[in-house]
């Protein structure tokens, strides 16, 4: 509990990457978490319906984007959390579903998007997913498999994201798992409907980009710091 005196604090949703028995939080995430904590937010993540022992069946679309939304109105509720202030940082499949929400919502203040996915139709890994990922956890995926990845993918449909909410959109260039395009031609969309982002690519960098560690935090911080902590805590 905060004292009477003290300022609710921020809060940031972490939406992790992976989907069904790929999908998990990583030890190093969990560093991050500690490490936002204690500039003073309130971090909150869990894994997704039917990962790693929680109920339901794997659901890549309104399943996983319901969990999300209802994980942040539980943390909205807490005394010491400012529910005015929402940010939200996505990696890899965690950023395509921060698309997503914030096609659902204007709640969040900030978006943080790392190696996130904004086209399944034209990925070069289509078919390993086709064969392997996508008929177990889109809905509707045999019946219209083009129809069911359009409506994951919001390159096809940039102009319902929230207009309130400001997008970073950090990349790697050698990301062997979704390729830099993807952000690229997210941000061209962005661009041309005059929305608030940031682009970023790394040159050479991977997919989780750990190897640039400090830029992604020096990046991350910034970008919160400025639209969560206006005023400074």
């Amino acid at each position: 509990m905060l004292s009477s005196l003290a300022k609710p604090l921020p809060i940031i949703l972490f939406a992790h990457g992976g989907v069904a028995k790929w999908g998990k939080i990583t030890f190093f995430e969990i560093l991050e978490f500690h490490r936002l904590a204690e500039q003073g937010y309130i971090v909150v993540a869990s894994t997704f319906r039917g990962e790693g022992g929680s109920e339901g069946k794997p659901n890549l679309g309104a399943g996983d984007r319901a969990d999300l939304l209802n994980l942040m109105k539980m943390v909205q509720e807490l005394p010491e959390a400012d529910a005015e202030k929402v940010g939200l940082w996505g990696f890899s499949r965690g950023g395509g579903l921060g698309y997503r929400v914030l096609a659902a919502t204007d709640a969040i203040d900030a978006a943080f998007f790392v190696g996130a996915r904004a086209d399944h139709l034209n990925s070069k890994r289509r078919a390993e997913f086709d064969e392997f990922v996508y008929p177990d956890v889109v809905e509707s995926y045999a019946a219209d498999k083009d129809a069911a990845l359009t409506s994951l993918s919001p390159l096809f449909w940039p102009e319902k994201l929230s207009t309130k909410t400001p997008v970073y959109l950090l990349h790697g260039t050698a990301d062997q798992r979704v390729e830099a395009w993807n952000s690229i031609a997210m941000a061209r969309k962005l661009d041309a409907l005059n929305r608030p982002y940031e682009l970023l690519l790394i040159n050479g960098g991977s997919h989780t980009l750990i190897e640039h560690q400090f830029r992604v935090r020096q990046e991350m911080d910034r970008w919160f710091a400025k639209h969560l902590k206006p005023e400074g805590l």
